[in-house]
């Protein structure tokens, strides 16, 4: 039972009543949690080559010390690409994609066991769109070469509040058939209104499919 945790709760400065309160009630009330923003591209490394890892060093550690097992979300997001590497030739950016899955997985390797590795690729397909389907199969790849015991994870929305599981499950089942290394399967539980528990039961079978 999992929560996300606030990047600025985290950061060395969080030393006020507020964080201390905050990680109390998070160690209290769960017993899982996930990077809410500090592991994301963007935030991480807003400038090339000066990555911040200060407060997700801190969360690794506060988690471990908590014995709260920890996700990392996420290594890529198309909706949120640096905007330095937008400007880099494909090589440069496929080199800068590599080298980052080598330096945060190993950092994190004793703390984080699980990574959702490509995030929401059916609703922002940047790396997709500029590198061709082929760019799945790579960073699932280099993922597992750089942690084989990590948990490489899919993620996306809508699947089981909206009807979009159909597609969700093509898409996997395109990338597993190309040798992608695909561990698991994330699925964001955004629910406007009531959740339908038949539709949830129908999507989930449908993804269990691909095992």
């Amino acid at each position: 039972f999992g929560t996300a945790l606030s990047t600025s709760m985290f950061e060395p400065s969080a030393t006020n009543a507020q964080a201390r309160k905050y990680r109390e009630m998070a160690a209290k009330l769960f017993n899982h949690a996930v990077t809410e923003n500090a592991m994301k591209w963007s935030e991480m490394e807003p400038e090339q080559g000066q990555t911040n890892y200060a407060a997700l060093d801190s969360m690794a550690r506060w988690c471990a010390s908590n014995q709260i097992p920890l996700r990392g979300h996420c290594l890529f997001w198309g909706c949120e690409v640096p905007d330095w590497s937008k400007s880099l030739s494909d090589e440069q950016l496929l080199q800068a994609m590599e080298q980052r899955i080598s330096r945060v997985m190993s950092r994190y390797a004793s703390f984080v066991s699980e990574f959702d590795a490509l995030n929401e690729p059916l609703h922002c397909p940047y790396f997709t769109e500029r590198f061709g389907e082929g760019i799945v199969k790579k960073i699932f790849n280099w993922t597992r070469d750089a942690s084989p015991m990590a948990g490489r994870y899919i993620n996306d929305y809508n699947i089981l509040s909206g009807g979009e599981a159909e597609a969700y499950a093509d898409f996997i089942q395109l990338h597993l058939a190309a040798g992608a290394g695909i561990s698991g399967i994330g699925l964001q539980g955004h629910f406007d209104g009531e959740a339908d528990p038949f539709h949830v039961a129908r999507a989930l079978n449908r993804l269990a499919e691909l095992k």
